[in-house]
């Protein structure tokens, strides 16, 4: 079943109760008749989207930004153990994927992630990637006595918003469900921040690598 915009259906007649929201981070709200026993959690509800069990699952952005990831190593440790600076290449690759505050594992092929990468790119127009890998031949100058290595801060993105998802009978105890504060990031596919960096080398270090 292909997810649908539901228009100009109308909730007048359902029993008080039939529309509940969840807030990510905090329990079952703005449902007086729903428990800890009745409420799914959200991963729950994407799980009913990607599985085809609702007539509507949307996404509803309200931001995006850009932003450089936590910095990290990537490529091999060089250790200098000669007398003269050591200028070598390094070859690497980086792969980053998706994360989301609820917890899912995402994919490119998964219903949910389809929804989101087009609600975004139609909203934002930017290009909305599940994983991407990045590789590069660096140059480093290692100092003697030092290591080096090269250092990377992965371009990404993040978007949040909210999900709106509707059930053609009641699921829990109703038939729309909100997910707030949904928040996911992933890469943008750009290079973002390289570059080489060294220190002097710690004395087990110089034991381990320089006998």
């Amino acid at each position: 079943m292909a997810f649908t915009r539901l228009k100009n259906r109308s909730i007048k007649g359902r029993a008080a109760g039939t529309i509940a929201v969840l807030t990510l981070g905090a329990s079952l709200i703005a449902a007086p008749s729903a428990s800890a026993d009745t409420d799914p959690g959200p991963a729950r509800l994407l799980q009913a989207c990607n599985n085809h069990e609702t007539d509507v699952c949307e996404f509803h952005p309200q931001s995006y930004t850009s932003y450089i990831g936590p910095i990290h190593t990537v490529g091999d440790l060089l250790y200098n153990c000669g007398r003269n600076v050591n200028t070598t290449t390094v070859n690497w690759t980086d792969t980053t994927g998706s994360t989301n505050s609820v917890g899912v594992s995402l994919g490119a092929s998964m219903e949910i992630e389809k929804i989101f990468k087009i609600e975004i790119e139609t909203t934002y127009t930017h290009t909305w990637l599940t994983s991407h890998t990045t590789g590069q031949t660096t140059t480093i100058n290692v100092s003697p006595g030092d290591v080096g290595w090269i250092k990377r801060g992965t371009a990404k993105q993040q978007a949040t918003g909210w999900w709106e998802i509707h059930f053609g009978k009641r699921f829990y105890g109703h038939y729309i469900w909100y997910i707030n504060n949904y928040k996911e990031s992933g890469p943008t596919g750009k290079t973002g921040f390289v570059a080489p960096d060294d220190r002097v080398m710690t004395s087990a270090e110089r034991s381990s690598h320089c006998r």
